[in-house]
């Protein structure tokens, strides 16, 4: 399930990112809901829109939308819930995969907007899961590392996201696992290659009057 957690992550903050212009929640939630006017009715049961069970390829875009709401939604009941300062786990995440970093580097990663990473990593910082430390190479240049603290709250994270998609495919056979992830690894490639042109026509439509 690493593979299909990675993936399933990636997506989303690539949607994220499409959707948002990398701004806020307020635009995503407007063009969910301008999405929404766009696929029509059948973004509700996408997955079983045609006749023969089989998704039709215009389906596509309701399923994202539908992923996307997701997204929101959970996005906004974790606010709700009191957890203002919620752990930027995909930051965490790029600490440990690309190792010392600095902060505009770490923003050019997730493509996030440089003043929000910089906030999150000011959060791991005041929590004891990250510290700043010299660029040995460059001393006037700060790096930012996970602590040993920050390393195995990571991994806490990370079995917990592993056990959330295992239960959501628990049901699934190998096979269809591995078409899964297959699909969606094209998916996310293509979108990534696409992404500018996709984030401009999706801007224009939530924009527009």
């Amino acid at each position: 399930m690493v593979g299909t957690t990675t993936l399933l992550m990636t997506n989303i903050t690539l949607l994220s990112d499409a959707t948002t212009g990398r701004t806020s929640d307020t635009c995503t939630a407007q063009l969910v809901s301008e999405g929404n006017k766009m696929t029509g009715p059948r973004i509700a049961d996408a997955a079983t829109s045609s006749t023969s069970g089989v998704p039709e390829p215009e389906d596509i875009p309701g399923v994202m939308m539908t992923l996307m709401r997701q997204l929101v939604r959970t996005k906004q009941q974790l606010f709700q819930g009191g957890h203002e300062e919620s752990l930027p786990i995909q930051l965490m995440f790029a600490m440990r995969k690309h190792g010392p970093q600095r902060s505009g580097e770490l923003a050019a990663i997730l493509h996030a907007d440089p003043s929000t990473v910089s906030r999150q990593v000011a959060l791991l910082v005041r929590t004891g899961l990250a510290r700043r430390e010299a660029d040995p190479q460059d001393g006037r240049a700060i790096h930012v590392v996970l602590t040993a603290a920050g390393v195995q709250r990571l991994g806490k994270l990370r079995a917990a996201v592993d056990g959330l998609f295992e239960t959501v495919v628990k049901d699934w056979t190998s096979q269809e696992r591995a078409v899964f992830v297959e699909l969606l690894r094209r998916y996310i490639d293509n979108f990534a290659a696409r992404g500018d042109d996709l984030i401009a026509t999706l801007a224009e439509v939530a924009t527009a009057p």
